[in-house]
């Protein structure tokens, strides 16, 4: 049994969190202001950062939400009934009548309401799974900051003078990439942080037994089914996998979590099956949706998902291979980037790979 934390732990937990959710609210409001300051007259300024088209879909679910929970396909000029619903865009509609919010005004209320979303969760996961403070503060960073590599396909694109990066959608990806979510895409980065708090409550009952941390994962499960279902795909297939897994490691049936996994199901999924439902009958979705085709599951290269995924990726790699090392041996280590010494001192490989510099070679140790 896993002790509940102190109450002076989770007051340090709200500190951490407010100071996250800070730090992310400054980095991230940077572009915004300077759009907002630099945008000439003759110019809208529209509040957003990244994917105007998606964007201009939800500000219209927005408008029609102002009336009622369930609104037309907006998506269509074509008249069609009143069945869809997004919760989101209705509680955001609220907020925009009650406040008289322009949208860029709504986008920011919505953004800080992601941040504060994302910053819990991630504290929450975190100080859950790793006891040590020092290695809870690198996952914390790395974890929020971690931004992938992309921003080298940008330097490649300035320096070879390209209309575009290489593989743009390793630049351009939003769900493995947090800080892009929190900065850009609030939607995502509240998706992100409901599967968070989904796995962390589900992990808790299993492993404490309180009813409230099965009431967390429910709650959390419910509100992703709400806002973003795609993502129960990943909680059902990992609370699938960990219950099997403990059935063949122990076997017998873990009761406690068998009980989460089942709270979560049952109030997440007649959600997932309306949308399902609603996707997969009407002939007008069905067209609809045909037009996309990024409207399936699409999983990248794996040498990509470096580039895509950064530095959380390449330290989880890492950080087995050193915590085996330490286990077993006081001997110090490292990563050695490259051992071609003299030869290796060629021209940019753009001027022409493993060609010979004219001149200017590293010196021999």
């Amino acid at each position: 049994m896993i002790p509940s934390p102190p109450p002076a732990a989770s007051r340090s937990a709200a500190a951490l969190t407010a100071m996250v959710a800070l730090a992310l609210l400054c980095v991230g409001s940077m572009p915004y202001l300077v759009a907002w300051a630099t945008a000439p007259d003759s110019l809208v300024y529209t509040g957003l950062l990244f994917d105007v088209p998606d964007h201009a879909q939800y500000w219209s679910w927005v408008t029609a939400s102002r009336d009622g929970l369930f609104i037309s396909n907006t998506m269509t000029p074509e008249s069609n009934a009143a069945i869809f619903m997004n919760p989101t865009m209705w509680l955001l509609a609220q907020v925009q009548r009650i406040a008289g919010l322009s949208f860029p005004a709504l986008f920011q209320v919505w953004r800080v309401a992601g941040i504060l979303l994302v910053a819990a969760a991630v504290v929450q996961f975190v100080r859950e799974f790793e006891p040590d403070a020092e290695r809870r503060r690198t996952a914390l960073i790395v974890a929020v900051a971690g931004a992938g590599f992309g921003w080298l396909l940008v330097v490649a694109k300035k320096v070879r003078h390209l209309a575009d990066v290489p593989f743009p959608n390793d630049v351009y990806v939003v769900e493995p990439n947090t800080f892009f979510a929190t900065a850009a895409y609030p939607y995502l980065a509240m998706a992100q942080a409901l599967v968070l708090l989904t796995l962390v409550g589900v992990w808790r009952a299993h492993s404490r037994g309180k009813a409230r941390d099965v009431a967390l994962a429910a709650g959390a499960a419910l509100l992703l089914a709400l806002s973003h279902p795609y993502d129960l795909i990943t909680i059902y297939a990992v609370i699938a996998a960990f219950w099997a897994t403990e059935v063949v490691l122990t076997r017998r049936v873990p009761v406690k979590l068998t009980a989460a996994g089942l709270a979560v199901g049952l109030v997440s999924g007649p959600v997932a099956l309306f949308y399902k439902q609603l996707t997969a009958t009407d002939p007008l979705w069905q067209a609809i949706l045909a037009q996309y085709p990024n409207a399936g599951v699409w999983t990248p290269p794996h040498v990509h998902l470096v580039i895509l995924m950064g530095a959380p990726l390449v330290l989880a790699a890492w950080t087995r291979i050193a915590d085996f090392v330490h286990r077993n041996s006081a001997a110090k280590f490292c990563l050695q980037i490259g051992h071609a010494g003299r030869k290796a001192s060629t021209r940019l490989m753009w001027e022409g790979d493993a060609r010979p510099l004219p001149h200017g070679n590293w010196p021999v140790v």
